[in-house]
Formats: C-alpha cells, sequence, structure tokens
C-alpha cells in the first residue's frame, strides 16, 4: 500500500485518457494495411512529423516538436496474467510505431496553453475507458517522484461515448 505523500506541483499538463488524448494512429500517413502495418512494426517503414500535418489553428506549434513524456503502465497494473503482458507489449509496440503523441489531444492543449513539450505528461492509454481513470491516475502519482504538473485534464469520451453499443451499462463506468 503507498501512501499519499505531499506532492510539489510544477507548471505542466497531464492528460488521462482514452486513444484521442494519447495520439492513437493519429498520423496522417498511417494506412490501416496489414502489409505498411507490418512495414511499420518491423522498422522498415517510419513516419516524419512535419508542420503540415498539424490542424491550421495549431500549426504554430510545429516549430517546436519535442515529443511529449508518455507515463507507461505501472508495476500495479500487473494482475500477474498474460493478459497484462499482451497489453503491455501492444501499448508499447504502438506507442512507438504508428501513435503521434504530438497530434494528441493532450499535447495540442498544452502546448496552446504555452506549457513546454517536456511538462505534458500523457498517463491515458489506446482504448481506455473511463472506468480506467483510476489507473492512469496511479500511473500519473507514481511518475516523476511524484511531482505532480499543476494542471490535469481528463478525457475518456472517445470510447465511453462513441462505444459499439448504444448504451452504457452503469457498471462498466
Amino acid at each position: 500500500m503507498v501512501l499519499a505523500t505531499k506532492a510539489t506541483a510544477f507548471d505542466g499538463l497531464a492528460v488521462l485518457g482514452d486513444s484521442i488524448s494519447t495520439g492513437a494512429a493519429a498520423n496522417p500517413k498511417v494506412e490501416f494495411d496489414s502489409r505498411l502495418l507490418w512495414e511499420v512494426f518491423v522498422g522498415r517503414t517510419h513516419f516524419e512529423l512535419s508542420a503540415d500535418a498539424f490542424p491550421d489553428r495549431f500549426r504554430h506549434l510545429a516549430k517546436d516538436l519535442e515529443k511529449p513524456e508518455r507515463v507507461l503502465p505501472s508495476i500495479r497494473e500487473n494482475d500477474a496474467g498474460a493478459g497484462w503482458l499482451w497489453h503491455n507489449v501492444m501499448q508499447a509496440l504502438s506507442s512507438a510505431t504508428i501513435d503521434e503523441h504530438r497530434l494528441s489531444y493532450g499535447y495540442l492543449v498544452g502546448r496552446s496553453l504555452g506549457v513546454p513539450s517536456r511538462d505534458i505528461l500523457l498517463a491515458g492509454e489506446n482504448g481506455a475507458r473511463s472506468r480506467r481513470a483510476w489507473v492512469h491516475a496511479s500511473r500519473l502519482v507514481g511518475s516523476r517522484n511524484r511531482d505532480l504538473p499543476s494542471r490535469i485534464i481528463m478525457f475518456y469520451s472517445g470510447n465511453d461515448l462513441c462505444a459499439p453499443e448504444s448504451e452504457t451499462r452503469r457498471d462498466e463506468m
């Protein structure tokens, strides 16, 4: 059990959320073609980000293309099963290849607020729903020696509101 400690805030931004907040497959050159994805996953194809990939109103942010900090799963999320391993391997593979964190909701909001890229923490995960918010909060607390940013945004609309079923059951939230 980890006891809460007083954290010192730094002038940054953390985003807890789903695929939209992490920049999942956000690079405009990504095509969901199995051959192209294989080439990306094995390292033969790389996607370079240029200023023209940014929406017009955010193009001025492209002068500094430093990546935000992606907060990865913590050991607290280990359920000792193969599912945990598979989930984390897929998240890491996606994060390293087809995700574009600099085109994520969190990055664009943070940079628009004047937050340096290095102080934007993306603690969400691709495909997540709001019931995982506590897990993402735990990731955030475990990062940067428990120093929390001065602003935290939770953004889970992509998978909760746009789910394949017409209504979400109360016990899933």
